[in-house]
């Protein structure tokens, strides 16, 4: 019964890990060009961790001023919050990529209070990349 046990709680815990990221994935994009719209409401290093995850899924990375401004362009949010009155978190991120202005692959993270956390700022991100670039 024991060994039972043990894996309906790994069985449970595995869908845990990923639950507070949802993706629809990109299909394909070639040549594995990917321009970003700016959003100067995002910190920068939340962009320079997104800018560095894209690039170790091997895709050259280029910042235009709008989604309108290349054939395939991502654009990107993130939303932070006080947790504990003592500690910034990331509670929202979302990157959505368009292919002629039309979505084709989107993912999304909410901050969850789950037992094992959520991961620093960079594991969502590359989490977040991993799961929406092919």
């Amino acid at each position: 019964m024991k060994p039972v046990k043990t894996l309906l709680l790994a069985l449970a815990a595995a869908p845990c890990a990923a639950a507070n990221i949802n993706a629809t994935p990109v299909q394909s994009i070639e040549p594995k060009e990917l321009c970003i719209a700016e959003n100067l409401d995002v910190q920068q290093n939340f962009r320079d961790a997104m800018q560095k995850a894209i690039e170790a899924r091997g895709y050259a990375v280029k910042f235009v001023p709008t989604k309108t401004d290349c054939p395939v362009t991502m654009t990107f949010n993130a939303v932070y919050a006080m947790s504990g009155g003592w500690r910034r978190v990331l509670k929202f991120s979302d990157f959505i990529v368009y292919r002629d202005a039309e979505v084709i692959g989107s993912v999304h993270f909410r901050f969850s209070r789950k037992p094992s956390g959520n991961g620093t700022v960079e594991e969502v991100i590359i989490k977040m990349v991993e799961a929406l670039l092919p």
